[in-house]
């Protein structure tokens, strides 16, 4: 009884599992997120990949807001915490058994999207940074050809070379 009496001055737990569903739903849209992400980086379309920076940002932001939401509600749950961060476990005393079976539920279904958010991420950043790399050293190694090729001639003068390099566009 004390659990209920506290449960009904300090919050509604159906306001809370609701932010849990919410976390949830933002959680699975940044993973597709992610998805169109590694096929925009396959696919080397910029204009796809800078949409998708824009919508990754506000799905983040979303996520930071919610867990604020829900760190607020946590703590009219559990004002007398020193935590700086309340986890879902210590939640458990203040719902009922069925709501505490969908908490463990949300729990396990939130550490799932978190494995493959991070999964994802890394992969495409190491995907990001491998692709760089290759250009880098295409680059270096075009440069380098150039450079060794003497544009002047045997008698000092300046010689025109039809197939030398242009590392510039000149349609610009």
């Amino acid at each position: 009884m004390k659990t209920e009496e506290k449960l009904s001055k300090h919050i509604n737990p159906a306001k809370l599992l609701e932010l849990f569903e919410r976390q949830i739903v933002l959680g699975e849209e940044l993973l597709l997120l992610l998805g169109e992400e590694k096929t925009a980086l396959i696919e080397m379309d910029m204009q796809a990949l800078l949409s998708l920076s824009q919508k990754k940002e506000h799905q983040l932001l979303r996520l930071k807001n919610l867990d604020g939401a829900l760190q607020e509600e946590s703590r009219r749950l559990w004002p007398d915490s020193n935590e700086k961060v309340i986890r879902l476990a210590a939640l458990t005393p203040f719902v009922s058994e069925a709501e505490n079976d969908r908490l463990a539920s949300y729990r396990d279904r939130l550490a799932e999207l978190r494995k493959n958010i991070d999964e994802k991420n890394l992969f495409n950043k190491q995907f990001a940074e491998d692709t760089g790399k290759f250009l880098n050293d295409a680059i270096q190694l075009i440069s380098n050809a150039v450079a060794e090729r003497p544009i002047y001639s045997t008698k000092g003068t300046h010689k025109q070379l039809a197939s030398r390099a242009n590392l510039l566009s000149r349609e610009v």
